[in-house]
């Protein structure tokens, strides 16, 4: 009688432990809610530069070199993806365009979320020649 009641107790111990730990975790993390069902990026991290960082006005965009890891939403759970790169990306600002003065950072889009990768536009001067 004496082990049966241990192991009775035993078990509504491991129980409430259980819960315990599983209702801890899915309070410190809140499950973030979808609209379309679909998935999606929610977050992108390690972006890591373009090979060229540097351009003329009139200059396109190479966007060879840019790599991330991207956390998705699918079916409510989070999973992160590392090393993809910009063939993944729906789209970018200036893509197959003439840059123009003044852009800073190039802007990547990928299912629904948007990160930048700076670069700097520099100004043609009659001292400078640029063959492409």
């Amino acid at each position: 009688m004496k082990r049966k009641m241990m192991a009775v107790f035993a078990a509504v111990i491991t129980v409430l432990i259980v819960a315990t730990l599983t209702a801890c975790g899915s309070s410190t993390t809140p499950p973030v809610e979808t609209d379309s069902g679909e998935p999606r990026v929610i977050s992108v991290s390690n972006v890591t530069q373009p090979d060229r960082t540097v351009y003329y006005v009139g200059d396109i965009f190479d966007p060879q070199g840019v790599t991330f890891d991207a956390t998705w939403l699918i079916d409510g759970q989070e999973t992160t993806t590392p090393g993809l790169d910009f063939g993944m990306c729906d789209d970018w600002t200036y893509n197959n365009e003439p840059l123009p003065s003044g852009v800073d950072k190039i802007t990547f889009e990928i299912y629904g979320y948007s990160f930048d990768v700076s670069i700097t536009v520099k100004e043609v001067t009659g001292a400078e020649f640029i063959i492409d």
